[in-house]
């Protein structure tokens, strides 16, 4: 009975441990975001919906249901992209490097964050996403493949400008 007890809190201590890990390492990573963001909110040929969307990117990474939340949406976009557009996902607006940038780097903190949900997430993605890449390449249907930083920032934007109406307090970071 004792020694189970001492491996459950063996179990637990390293499980600890790993997360302390995982959040210390994602500072670094975090702390070069923020200083993205503020070029990015400093920036006036940026638009304030790519602006929106990357706040509620920010936001959202710091959040471990992040990306199971995207692929649960996983299956609706790629049925979106075969079914009724022709030129695949549409193209966000956001085609500039800064924020190309700091959707690179957002997605870095996520993963270094939640490795092991990541990993799981982004092995679940790619095999939902064969199928409809195949028949969307037999069909001749897909033009562009979605990449994670394209679906993020398509689901965001829908969110941003569909659900959640932006506070005047928002905070920066």
């Amino acid at each position: 009975m004792t020694s189970s007890v001492l491996i459950g809190l063996l179990i637990a201590a390293a499980t600890v441990l790993y997360w302390m890990l995982c959040r210390k390492r994602s500072l670094a990573v975090q702390a070069r975001a923020v200083d993205l963001l503020s070029e990015l909110y400093a920036d006036d040929s940026v638009t304030d919906n790519e602006k929106q969307t990357a706040h509620y990117n920010y936001l959202m990474t710091q959040r471990w249901w992040y990306l199971p939340f995207l692929v649960a949406v996983a299956p609706f976009v790629l049925a979106f992209t075969l079914i009724f557009n022709r030129k695949g996902l549409p193209k966000p607006s956001d085609d500039s490097p800064k924020m190309r940038e700091v959707m690179d780097c957002l997605v870095m903190i996520y993963l270094t964050r939640n490795p092991i949900t990541a990993a799981v997430c982004m092995t679940t993605i790619t095999l939902m996403a064969l199928p409809v890449i195949l028949v969307g390449l037999l069909l001749n249907r897909i033009k562009s493949l979605p990449s994670l930083a394209m679906l993020a920032v398509v689901v965001s934007a829908l969110v941003a400008t569909n659900v959640i109406k932006p506070s005047k307090e928002a905070r920066a970071h």
